[in-house]
């Protein structure tokens, strides 16, 4: 078996239809078609589809919610006509929806340990309540922050 290949950067990024140059003018083109659809649709709804793929004349817009996505189905033939006016053959236009990332939520401290004083409030506040979960909770939560 062969060993690796090793190629110098330049040629890595000056290869034709292949590698970092390739990718680097998809995105570019992909960056292009998001900056032009945006003026096509009202801000709302602009602010939360993009383009996600154009390969072969078929464009892939992306909602971050179904109900944006509904709506940008509604808008396709025109954003269709509008990119053919531009120059843009545009063959399909599909939409999916892509939930936005999010980011691990901070790690809070550890929530600061209840007094004797309170956690006797909290069992009384358990002894008035009628609702049984409710006062198991209190009562839970008054046994389990004691220091």
């Amino acid at each position: 078996m062969p060993g690796p290949t090793h190629r110098r950067l330049d040629q890595v990024l000056s290869a034709p239809k292949a590698g970092l140059a390739a990718l680097t003018a998809h995105a570019r083109l992909l960056s292009d078609l998001d900056r032009r659809l945006r003026p096509l649709l009202d801000p709302t709804l602009a602010a939360h589809c993009r383009v996600a793929a154009f390969r072969e004349g078929r464009l892939t817009l992306s909602a971050d919610l179904p109900s944006f996505a509904t709506r940008l189905r509604y808008h396709t033939e025109q954003i269709r006509e509008k990119l053919a006016e531009s120059g843009l053959a545009v063959v399909s236009c599909r939409v999916i929806v892509v939930p936005p990332a999010y980011d691990k939520p901070e790690r809070r401290d550890p929530p600061a340990p209840l007094s004797a004083g309170s956690a006797r409030a909290i069992e009384g506040a358990a002894d008035g309540v009628t609702h049984p979960p409710l006062a198991d909770a209190l009562r839970r939560l008054a046994k389990n922050r004691k220091t």
